[in-house]
């Protein structure tokens, strides 16, 4: 591309283009000497600097005024998709490089932003935000927030902000905070800077800031054309540039370079080299220079241009080779890394699934061992029941026992009562017999208090036994 450009100044100042010459009749012609060695020693010497593959100006400038719109999805993609344009051609190592400190204005978002008008200032490791809002829709409130900034990598820095103050409104007040976010570079030049936020709930969106006094490049380019067309005529060199003087629209960085070159060549010494007959400048509003030109040189001239040609070629071709194979060890390095992370996946999943057997394992050991010590437990139970079973058994039967026992007494009571009667009855019937009677009464009341205290004896030793066997 900058040879073309190169090959269209040179056709411009050498005059390959027709140009129709007028002078009024009775004007005068003189001749005089004009060096002319400021456009072959440009081909022949130094060279402009190649110009980037693309114009990254036009590509920003669309980003600065999309920027304005509101943050919607079409917005987003197109600045998305420019920003992919620009990647190739921003600053490397761009979270090391002075041209990231600077003041800015945050002119794009793709999340939604707290407060207006939002600026950043970095300097060296010290970053500070400030946005502006509205309390109770009347008075102006500024919030800043202070920190650090740390280059984590070659085109990323950590963010880490520790301070935040209140200025305005119904008064102000400044608090430590604890945020950190990393911030990757994807294009950064002299006027704008857009960066991959990452906060640390690993949400991200892109940003895009503009440089404080930034401006469009198609408007700097018109002006800076503008001053270099009047400087040939404030200088008073009277040569004419019909290539630049009569183009309309943004110049090319090696169109620039061009002239400049020859400006500053032009109003030097003249040097000794080909000498070329030019018309003086006429009364004639509508006159032009016409410049006689050497073949030779004009054939040297395109020869170097050819040559220039396939020199920009072969670097190209270099280029594209080198990045051909920059991208294929890039590829080649994520398939590697694809590769150890798929094979770090499959061990830490063949770990997790040994895992979750070795567990499974366990689980069903320890469920074998409660069952078991729950069937022993049942056993030992069912044991005491059995033994309570057969001791109940046991009480029940010496219960019997106590009842047979009980029984007999109390018939031999009965049959006490029975001879206590009758000897009542003999006492009655027989006066006579009151004494041998009584004494019957006292041995009957004798007998009947021995077996009323065997009785007696009995009960107590049935309620032991059955205290007993309520006991175990």
């Amino acid at each position: 591309m900058a040879s073309a450009m190169q090959a269209r100044a040179f056709r411009a100042a050498t005059g390959s283009r027709s140009t129709r010459v007028s002078r009024p009749v009775s004007a005068p012609l003189s001749r005089k000497v004009v060096r002319v060695n400021a456009l072959f020693g440009l081909f022949g010497g130094s060279k402009a600097p190649a110009a980037p593959a693309i114009k990254t100006g036009p590509i920003v400038d669309d980003i600065i005024k999309i920027s304005g719109a509101s943050a919607s999805p079409k917005t987003i993609s197109q600045i998305e998709q420019l920003v992919k344009q620009l990647q190739p051609y921003s600053v490397k190592g761009a979270a090391k490089s002075p041209l990231l400190f600077g003041e800015y204005e945050i002119i794009f978002s793709s999340q939604p932003l707290a407060g207006a008008n939002p600026r950043q200032v970095l300097s060296n490791d010290k970053i500070v935000e400030s946005t502006e809002s509205k309390a109770f829709g009347l008075l102006t409130v500024t919030t800043a927030a202070s920190g650090s900034l740390r280059a984590v990598g070659p085109d990323t820095y950590e963010v880490s902000l520790t301070k935040i103050e209140t200025k305005g409104g119904l008064g102000g007040g400044a608090e430590a905070i604890d945020a950190v976010r990393t911030e990757t570079v994807l294009y950064l030049d002299d006027r704008i800077r857009v960066v991959r936020v990452a906060e640390e709930d690993g949400e991200q969106s892109l940003v895009v800031s503009k440089r404080k006094g930034a401006k469009l490049a198609a408007a700097d380019d018109d002006e800076e054309e503008d001053e270099e067309e009047e400087a040939p005529r404030k200088q008073g060199t009277g040569l004419v540039f019909p290539s630049f003087g009569t183009r309309s629209g943004t110049a090319t960085v090696a169109e620039r370079e061009v002239r400049r070159k020859m400006e500053s060549d032009a109003v030097r010494k003249p040097s000794g080299t080909m000498p070329i007959k030019q018309a003086a400048p006429v009364a004639s509003p509508t006159a032009k220079l016409v410049r006689a030109v050497d073949p030779k040189a004009v054939a040297a001239a395109k020869a170097r241009e050819v040559a220039m040609a396939k020199e920009a070629a072969a670097k190209e071709a270099a280029a594209k080779a080198q990045a051909q194979a920059k991208a294929q060890a890039e590829a080649k390095a994520r398939a590697e890394a694809d590769k150890k992370r798929a094979e770090a996946e499959a061990a830490a999943k063949a770990k997790a699934a040994q895992a979750a057997k070795e567990k499974a394992e366990a689980d069903k050991r320890a469920q074998a061992e409660r069952a078991g010590a729950i069937r022993a437990q049942l056993a030992e139970l069912e044991g005491e029941y059995k033994a309570a079973q057969a001791a109940a058994r046991d009480t029940a039967k010496e219960a019997k026992d106590v009842e047979r026992t009980n029984q007999a007494v109390l018939r031999s009571v009965a049959a006490a009562k029975q001879a206590v009667a009758a000897a009542e009855a003999d006492v009655t019937e027989v006066g006579v017999a009151l004494v041998s009677a009584s004494k019957a009464k006292g041995e009957a009341e004798a007998a009947l208090k021995n077996l009323l205290s065997e009785l007696s004896a009995a009960q107590g030793k049935l309620k032991a036994t059955l205290a007993a066997n309520a006991r175990k």
